[in-house]
């Protein structure tokens, strides 16, 4: 292809699935200032490998495949500059503080989890990231994801039942 063709064709990619990715990418959360970058890389990217003469056979899942992976890293590199509570919970993450459907007592609960658990809570639970997403943004395997997730849910009943003045056993009904 001519270096006029592969313009043409960026062009006509970004007219038929630009506002489609727009949307897919501000779902994943991605910050507004953010999706118009990740959109320009992705469209770079598919012109860079035509460019080099590289076989793209589904232009379109290859573009949704670079801002996907793309946004992830940019997610996880805002993740990490975020502020992580204590254990005591002095610093609420803005990801509880936007859930709004969450009530207190889980909120709490959940600053008294270690960080780890917490964060994969947040991500998993309240943010709605997938095992992969998780295990990308955390930096761990995603076979990591499920027994931490499984350890935070367990620690956050256990604090949430002290908090409730039980003492973990079941009462009786009578």
């Amino acid at each position: 292809m001519t270096p006029e063709e592969i313009d043409k064709e960026t062009e006509a990619l970004f007219r038929k699935h630009g506002g489609a990715l727009t949307g897919y990418l501000r779902r994943l959360g991605l910050p507004a200032d953010l999706v118009g970058e990740v959109l320009t890389d992705a469209l770079v990217a598919v012109a860079d490998m035509r460019r080099r003469g590289k076989p793209l056979y589904n232009l379109r899942a290859f573009l949704f495949t670079v801002a996907h992976n793309d946004a992830v890293d940019r997610l996880a590199a805002l993740y990490q500059e975020l502020p992580v509570a204590s254990a005591g919970g002095d610093v609420p993450s803005p990801a509880l503080l936007d859930a709004h459907e969450i009530s207190e007592d889980l909120i709490d609960a959940i600053r008294q989890l270690p960080p780890r658990q917490r964060q994969v809570i947040e991500l998993r639970h309240v943010a709605g990231y997938s095992v992969k997403d998780t295990a990308r943004i955390m930096g761990i395997s995603t076979g990591t994801v499920g027994p931490a997730t499984i350890s935070a849910l367990h620690n956050l009943k256990k604090i949430i039942t002290q908090q409730n003045g039980n003492s973990g056993q079941e009462e009786e009904t009578r």
